[in-house]
């Protein structure tokens, strides 16, 4: 287990983690799967994480699947931060610093632009929303490539978490759109186009326009200058 320093305004706090994953560097098929267990005083949580993709053709087109399931094991706490979050996780929730955001401590704003930069994890929806859970939370994405060009491709999301029938009055909430994969890994931007009705209205309620409705996914703790290069020639095919 592992040490994470949480600091709020009145004290600061200690988790402990314990991370399993598995994965394969298939260049057919690969996958990977991930079990975290995260715990404090107050709350113990565990959740899987598994990733798949399947390139059919000599254009590496492709399907993709992931599949997210979150518990917590105990919960005597009322800190949202610890929630699991229909829209992925960023600055200010990300409570064990797994990753590294331009805006940390942007509260969720559409001013500035570097501060829709999130992670695709848990949840993993892009359509911007408050939505999270303190109990238990799935989710399931099936993506695939374009024709033309490779680096788009369409997604389907689709989740249900504990309060899910009561905020959208059905047990299940989707969302599909277009996702461009910029630089494998590392940055890729997300285009919704359409979803469930309750969750359009709410994210209406934090964008003025299409343009801030747009999210990316910047994962500077993978970059390697060493390997990028040949990243790069693979996926645009050169």
């Amino acid at each position: 287990s592992t040490l994470f320093p949480y600091t709020t305004l009145f004290r600061s706090r200690y988790y402990n983690r314990i991370n399993f994953t598995q994965y394969s560097s298939n260049k057919i098929a690969p996958y990977t799967v991930s079990l975290k267990v995260l715990s404090g005083n107050d709350f113990s949580r565990a959740e899987v994480d598994g990733s798949y993709k399947y390139i059919y053709d000599w254009r590496r087109h492709f399907i993709g699947l992931r599949f997210f399931a979150g518990k917590f094991l105990y919960n005597n706490t009322t800190d949202p931060t610890l929630n699991f979050r229909l829209s992925g996780t960023n600055g200010t929730n990300d409570i064990a610093y797994d990753h590294l955001y331009m805006a940390r401590n942007y509260f969720h704003t559409y001013t500035d632009f570097i501060a829709q930069q999130f992670t695709d994890n848990q949840g993993g929806f892009s359509f911007y929303s408050p939505f999270q859970d303190n109990s238990w939370m799935t989710s399931a994405q099936v993506r695939t490539s374009f024709p033309a060009p490779r680096f788009l491709h369409a997604y389907l999301n689709v989740a249900t978490f504990g309060q899910a029938e009561t905020i959208f009055n059905t047990p299940v909430v989707y969302e599909a759109g277009v996702e461009a994969e910029l630089i494998p890994g590392i940055l890729k931007m997300y285009f919704p186009v359409t979803g469930s009705k309750t969750l359009i209205k709410t994210n209406n309620l934090y964008t003025k326009n299409y343009l801030q409705k747009i999210r990316f996914v910047f994962n500077l703790t993978a970059i390697n200058p060493v390997r990028l290069y040949d990243k790069l020639l693979y996926h645009f095919g050169i």
